[in-house]
């Protein structure tokens, strides 16, 4: 009776908004203005300083990071936001470093970054939308003589859900669909559902990340896992599959808590931090190079899914000199 309750509440609250609010999380078209990183505390284990130097090209419908005045580009990352996030500033700082490649091990601006905008207010018309977003993008590109010819798709809470879907449906005019990147999907309670995730190729990778605090709650990572049994672990002597679970660390003043907004670095409430670069940034890098290049960069494999040692479940040493607690892979949760 509680949850029949608490779904009607919800109900409730989404008919409300919609009388009252515009039917878009936002009117703002294209990129917000640059946030204010605020770096993490002294003592916490140290993070590049992110740099703003990718160039932002707005429109209605997509926030684009990248030079697209180089018609050499043929390599996309579209990435769908959570649920009313409809401000390109909680993710900016990850899509400067994605566009940017300040790894330094590729050459400058050879990847554009789209962020899906003004996604409807009606959890129900989220796949269609990202689906006409994601043309848009292609769509003018293509008009600038950019052919995109390799995609990774990627998406944070309900847009994991929604990319995932996305990825179900892929159109055989689009791009090649080299990856799939769900940072914490969630929303299965909120009137987000996932649809028959078996129609996604199997040659597609696929990572799934999740905030620590969200294991055992309502979280759409396991079912997102779970309905893709068809896409190998490894595949052609490669790892292809991977679920990662971002620790928090309790061994330090102060704490550091892996939740579900951790991602989003910007503000004092949101620090940028090592969760953001280890747990998210650098994961996502690597998960969507090693898809468009069929290798991994160096040592590390955003994929690796065995007992080790797996490059990527570094999180960062403390200033004291100790390793920041590792993340947990789809060997270690023994899946």
């Amino acid at each position: 009776m509680r949850q029949r309750w608490n779904r009607c509440g919800w109900f409730g609250a989404l008919a409300v908004g919609a009388l009252l609010l515009n039917p878009t999380p936002t009117d703002a078209a294209g990129c917000d203005p640059l946030p204010t990183i605020v770096q993490a505390p002294l003592g916490s284990p140290v993070v590049p300083t992110p740099v703003t130097t990718a160039v932002r090209t707005s429109d209605s419908s997509y926030c684009l990071y990248g030079d697209v005045s180089n018609t050499a580009l043929t390599r996309l990352l579209f990435y769908i936001p959570g649920y009313g996030d409809g401000s390109t500033q909680p993710v900016d700082a990850m899509f400067q470093y994605l566009a940017t490649n300040q790894e330094g091990e590729l050459g400058e601006d050879d990847l554009l970054v789209a962020y899906a905008n003004r996604l409807p207010f009606w959890p129900w018309s989220w796949r269609s939308r990202a689906e006409q977003n994601l043309e848009d993008v292609l769509g003018d590109l293509a008009a600038r003589g950019i052919e995109i010819e390799q995609v990774v798709l990627a998406g944070f809470s309900a847009g994991g859900i929604t990319a995932a879907n996305v990825a179900a449906r892929w159109k055989s005019s689009w791009p090649t669909l080299e990856a799939l990147v769900v940072n914490d999907p969630a929303g299965l309670d909120f009137f987000f559902s996932l649809g028959n995730l078996s129609a996604i190729p199997a040659s597609t990778r696929l990572l799934v990340v999740q905030a620590e605090t969200s294991v055992g709650s309502n979280s759409a990572a396991g079912p997102i896992w779970e309905g893709t049994a068809h896409i190998p672990l490894v595949s052609n002597g490669q790892y292809h599959k991977n679920y990662w679970v971002v620790s928090s660390d309790v061994s330090h003043s102060p704490t550091v808590v892996s939740e579900h907004l951790s991602i989003q670095a910007t503000g004092s409430e949101q620090p940028y931090n090592h969760i953001d670069y280890y747990g998210y940034w650098r994961r996502l890098y690597r998960a969507a190079w090693q898809a468009f290049l069929d290798a991994p960069l160096g040592d590390g494999s955003a994929y690796c899914n065995d007992a080790g040692p797996c490059e990527l479940s570094f999180m960062g040493i403390w200033q004291d000199g100790i390793p920041a607690t590792e993340s947990r892979n789809a060997h270690d949760l023994g899946l």
